[in-house]
């Protein structure tokens, strides 16, 4: 069987037609096509099926290599002409047949020439394999609808043929995609109070984690802690298990609801799989980040039903960083700043501390199990549960810890607290070097009901589902924030205590730490640093799901350019954070356990004005949607002010109409438009009231005339009571252009706006002079004394600005040839973005973020070559993404922000198998990155030298994998 992905079906290889073409001068002449067979072919897998129909038939039926002999097709029961019988039995797949000869038919792969994926196929492949399904696309669920949007689908076999090895690394791979939240970029539980080591999430056309909606299955799934639940953590999800991942790149809040701005990215597991299939990987990199994997995928079926199962183990090796050569946090070698920082030491005072952190990113042990089941209840009936269960083992070694000490009054530093670093106590062994650790589980669970209903084709849906996300943080070493290391160093625990808490102090004779003091009180400071070093668990939280959704599909009425469908349903969903046992959270949240509750009714129409039977001159056909949704969200027990606690509720009804413009048989149209929003999340809503005091230093009043009145206001951070929802309109336009002369080209392009406003961010896009010369920016920033008009409180809080604005062009250009030497297929896939900017206020210079350090790249594309011939074959892949600017740092010679021009990024990924005909064995191997590129060198970068968002420091990685398919 020859491995072709859904954008080569349709091109078998030479040499399988001319061995049909051979066996068919020995098969026996078959009936007239119009003589009709008496058939009862149960539901089973094709190579059983055809053996039945072609005993019945007397035709010789053959499989193309590209067809697996495990596919599962559906009964066929009655009188039907051999062509009827095939026609059943391949219908709504993706796969076709033809006459090689008088006697023998072949059955082969329907062609279609892009991964962006057809909508009219119905079939699957897993791992190589495929599976007939119900036409549903992302982005609707109209049956049989041509998306208004692009879809970009990766299949399995282009998963293989990159060498992927996990969900992060194929949606980085995605030019649409910032890489904002990477497993290499969140080094230990200090990211956020939520904690995000070993964890990574999808940030479409930058416009941030929140804006990109992640479904499983096409159903919502459980939020990270470490990103407060407003986005998935990519690490926790199956990648044995996937089947393709398909990404609609439009905006898609009136199919999906809250947070579908930027696109949806909607991942498809395995299900209706016959067989076993077990595949071991191993992968070695040139920076030490060296993992082993291996699966197992099961399946069989009956008449009525089938249930698969996938199951997975991967363990990795953590990203060393003297492998990739940081040794030292001094970069001026390179240009750069020498980042050691300056800290006190037992041996020296205001010494630069350079202990480089061992590890960039964590060891990891993950194992995952998938479960899939269908039922037909009845001729019109039918059940489902897709069961997942993983969990994520991580674990990462820090540098040196640092704490505050006590210095006493004889000291040069002292009387008072000052920073100090334990890297001598590291090195001489005193006490450990530091772990963070994390332990992910996920449970999703989807039981679904679908039913025929008494009305043409109507169908009635129900799901209902449950997601968990569970993240257990610990550390080990010396946690110089626990209770006992602030009591014994500081005198007190000078921790956040929650209101009416008291604060713990050293009592008389307790021992104590004496960073700073004389030589004789090291044996003191050693042993009691060695009782203080502890595995603790420092955040045990929860993010959950419940989700319940109906809705009806079917045609309305028949109109001249075919069926109008419609779909009506509605929706209810709670989702729900726990931070109880993570005491850190108290420092971002009022309400520890926030809540959120959902109410939907959503609508949606398929129009064809124009199909087969009323075309004319420049119209082939012409397909109108039109969608709506109307979203509640009700989020109770929220802080509103100091003292006040209420619920906030907030709706939005969100409009979409596209068009799917077919002008001739070369060209097609695509537009959208439509309303996408983001209601406020339970991060945003649950900020508690922080008093930091004072100012450090005096605030300038640019409103006091002719003398300079300087002021030490209080500092307040809190919520913010009026705070409104995202909203945003996304327009997409694109062209499809597959010219006849040309066989093999398929090119789109899509042009792509998205206009936010009332945007939530801080009030610190605007400086202290801009807020307190205008104080309609922010109204309430700065509280004044109503007689001397003296400030008095400076306060903090989210709020909205006036919004984002993006632009970008997306190109997809597929050519694909057969030729005597095999199959050659060449793509360039990639994104140009125009612009990325955030305004603040009508009239402020917009802050730009596209081709910066804090944005997508100007241009992210790949242009890849791939080669099949029987069973074999080979890929080249060119990854590119453009040079930015590095605008987030402060020129340590100058004390001023200043900016750098980083170099572009190239790499180069090679990959080939070879699968041994008629055996189920199959081998693969390749090399990720085979120049090992050097990363761009940040100059700004404060621990590391690169950006982690745009690179992969696991430089070269070389992998191989063995396939082994059974019968069951």
């Amino acid at each position: 069987m020859k491995e072709v992905n859904r954008s080569r079906a349709g091109f078998g290889s030479v040499l399988s037609a001319l061995s049909v073409l051979a066996l068919a001068f020995a098969a026996p002449v078959h009936a007239a096509d119009d003589d009709k067979i008496s058939l009862d072919i149960d539901r089973q897998s094709i190579s059983l099926a055809i053996v039945e129909l072609s005993n019945a038939s007397g035709v010789q039926i053959m499989l193309s290599d590209q067809v697996s002999s495990a596919l599962v097709v559906p009964e066929v029961q009655g009188d039907y002409s051999l062509e009827g019988a095939l026609r059943k039995m391949l219908d709504g797949s993706e796969l076709t047949f033809e006459y090689v000869s008088e006697n023998t038919i072949l059955i082969s792969r329907k062609p279609v020439l892009t991964e962006q994926g057809n909508p009219h196929n119905g079939a699957a492949e897993v791992a190589g394999e495929t599976v007939l399904e119900e036409i549903l696309v992302t982005g609707t669920r109209l049956r049989n609808q041509s998306p208004v949007s692009p879809i970009t689908v990766v299949t399995r076999a282009e998963i293989d043929r990159r060498g992927f090895n996990s969900i992060e690394e194929v949606v980085r791979a995605l030019p649409q995609n910032f890489s904002s939240f990477t497993a290499a970029g969140s080094l230990d539980n200090t990211l956020t109070p939520g904690g995000g080591v070993g964890q990574a999430s999808a940030n479409l056309r930058g416009l941030g984690e929140d804006a990109t909606l992640v479904l499983i299955n096409g159903r919502r799934v459980a939020g990270s802690t470490a990103e407060f639940g407003e986005a998935v953590n990519l690490n926790t999800i199956p990648f044995g298990a996937i089947e393709r991942v398909e990404v609609e790149l439009g905006g898609t809040g009136a199919i999906y609801g809250s947070d579908a701005i930027a696109g949806t990215i909607n991942i498809i597991l395995k299900k209706d799989y016959t067989g076993a299939e077990t595949t071991v990987r191993y992968e070695n990199s040139s920076g030490g980040a060296d993992s082993r994997t291996i699966e197992q995928t099961l399946g069989t079926a009956w008449n009525t039903g089938s249930l698969s199962a996938a199951l997975s183990y991967k363990s990795a090796d953590g990203l060393s960083a003297a492998d990739v050569g940081i040794t030292s946090r001094d970069f001026t070698d390179r240009g750069g700043f020498d980042r050691r920082p300056i800290l006190n030491t037992q041996s020296e005072l205001f010494t630069r501390v350079d202990d480089v952190r061992p590890m960039l990113s964590s060891d990891s042990d993950s194992w995952s199990a998938t479960l899939n089941l269908q039922q037909d209840l009845g001729a019109s009936s039918q059940v489902f549960a897709d069961l997942i269960v993983s969990e994520n083992d991580t674990s990462i070694a820090g540098a040196a810890p640092g704490g505050f000490g006590r210095v006493n009054d004889s000291h040069p530093l002292g009387p008072g607290f000052a920073r100090y670093s334990f890297i001598e106590e590291l090195e001489d062994g005193v006490i450990p070097r530091p772990v963070s650790s994390s332990k992910q589980e996920r449970l999703h669970l989807n039981l679904g009901f679908e039913t025929d209903l008494p009305f043409k084709d109507w169908r009635a849906n129900m799901v209902l589902g449950y997601s968990e996300e569970s993240v257990v943080l610990s550390t080990f070493g010396l946690d110089t924030q626990s209770p006992e290391y602030l009591i014994a160093a500081l005198g007190q625990d000078v921790r956040f205590p929650q209101p009416g808490e008291p604060v713990n102090f050293i009592q008389p004779g307790d021992p104590f730490i004496d960073l700073f003091g004389p030589a004789s009180d090291a044996a003191q400071n050693e042993d009691l640093l060695r009782s203080l070093v502890a595995d603790r668990v420092i955040g045990d939280e929860d993010s959950t799901t419940n989700d319940i959704e109906a809705y009806v599909e079917g045609a309305l009425l028949d109109l001249p350019g075919g069926e109008l469908r419609m779909v009506l349903g509605g929706q209810y969903r709670k989702f729900a954070l726990d931070y109880s046992d993570a005491p850190r959270a108290a420092n971002s949240f009022s309400n520890l356990k926030p809540e959120q509750t959902l109410e939907a009714a959503f609508f949606e129409f398929g129009v064809p004005l124009v199909g087969e039977d009323n075309a004319f001159p420049g119209v082939k056909s012409l397909i109108v949607t039109a969608s709506g949704r109307w979203d509640n969200y009700t989020n109770p027990d929220v802080q509103r002010r100091e003292d006040v606690f209420e619920t906030a509720e907030f709706d939005h009804f969100s409009p979409r109409f596209g068009m799917v413009w077919t002008l001739t048989d070369d060209l097609l149209l695509r537009a959208s438009w439509g309303e996408s929003f983001r209601a406020p999340g339970p991060f945003e809503l649950n900020r508690p009231f922080s008093n930091f005091g004072p100012t450090f230093s005096p605030v300038d009043d640019p409103l006091t005339e002719d003398v300079v009145e300087e002021y030490f206001p209080i500092q307040i951070s809190g919520a913010n009571p009026n705070l409104q929802p995202e909203t945003s309109e996304n327009t997409a336009i694109g062209l499809e252009w597959t010219p006849s002369f040309l066989s093999g080209l398929r090119t789109v392009v899509t042009f792509n706006r998205i206009n936010y406003t009332n945007l939530i961010t801080s009030s610190s896009v605007f400086s202290l002079d801009e807020l307190l010369s205008n104080a309609e920016l922010v109204p309430g920033f700065a509280v004044r004394d109503p007689v001397t008009n003296e400030i008095l409180e400076l306060r903090r809080f989210p709020i909205n600005i006036a919004g984002r604005f993006s632009e970008s062009v997306d190109v997809d250009i597929l050519y694909e040839v057969d030729t005597g030497a095999g199959t050659f297929a060449g793509r360039l896939f990639g994104t140009y973005t125009i612009k990325l900017e955030d305004i603040a206020r009508e009239g402020f210079e917009p802050d730009r973020s596209h081709a910066t350090q804090s944005g997508p790249d100007r241009v992210k594309a790949s242009v890849s070559l791939d080669w099949y011939r029987d069973n074999y074959g080979a890929t080249v892949v060119y990854n590119y993404s453009s040079g930015y600017t590095s605008n987030l740092f402060f020129d340590l010679s100058t004390f001023e922000r200043t900016t750098d021009e980083i170099d572009s990024y190239a790499t180069v990924d090679v990959s080939a198998f070879y699968r041994l005909p008629a055996s189920g064995w199959q081998f693969r191997g390749g090399v990720r990155n085979l120049t090992d590129s050097s990363m761009p060198f940040l100059r700004g970068g404060f621990a590391l030298p690169y950006d982690p968002t745009r690179v992969d420091p696991e430089g070269r990685v070389i992998f191989a994998e063995v396939r082994k398919s059974f019968e069951l």
